[in-house]
């Protein structure tokens, strides 16, 4: 039995290294081997991706939209799920828009397997559309109004971190009775 348990086992070490390295392979020529993620459809078993236009134009709508700056995840939800974007199995909120936004397929990039490839399918955005709507890209400040000299933070932005270098901040929080705690 333990032979035969072993055999069973390196048969399928063979069968998942084998099915890997085809997976791979149709990475590397720009072939999404997984399911089709949405905005994205397939016309036939084991074929690439190719857009699905009602799913489509909510994805490029919520990349136009959150560009602007004028909507957090949240809104944008609620924004999209008002002009009737439904998903197969998932409902419409803010950590599914988070998941497209930061998804590079949409511009036509695969990234598998530790590499990047660029894919045989059309993109559904543009690149320079994808990175406008990335963290790092997008100012804060758009959705938060901060007074500058607050009295609650005397010293906000004139004590420095001394590993960044950066001006130290400070918020309010909110209490169980809803009253605010500097």
């Amino acid at each position: 039995e333990g032979m035969l348990s072993n055999f069973a086992e390196f048969d399928n070490n063979v069968r998942a290294a084998r099915s890997k390295s085809g997976m791979v392979e149709k990475v590397r020529k720009g072939i999404w081997v997984w399911k089709a993620p949405i905005g994205y459809k397939r016309l036939s078993s084991g074929g690439n991706l190719v857009p699905d236009e009602e799913e489509a134009a909510y994805i490029r709508m919520a990349f136009e939209e959150y560009s602007k700056g004028t909507y957090s995840l949240k809104t944008l939800a609620a924004y999209l799920r008002d002009r009737g974007f439904r998903t197969e199995n998932k409902k419409v909120y803010s950590q599914l828009i988070e998941k497209i936004l930061k998804n590079h397929i949409y511009y036509g990039s695969i990234r598998a397997f530790g590499e990047e490839h660029k894919a045989s399918f059309a993109p559904l955005i543009s690149e320079e559309l994808f990175w406008k709507c990335q963290p790092g890209n997008r100012s804060k400040s758009r959705f938060v109004s901060h007074k500058r000299n607050n009295s609650d933070f005397p010293l906000r932005r004139f004590v420095i971190c001394t590993e960044c270098g950066k001006g130290i901040t400070g918020s309010s929080s909110r209490g169980k009775g809803g009253k605010k705690y500097p």
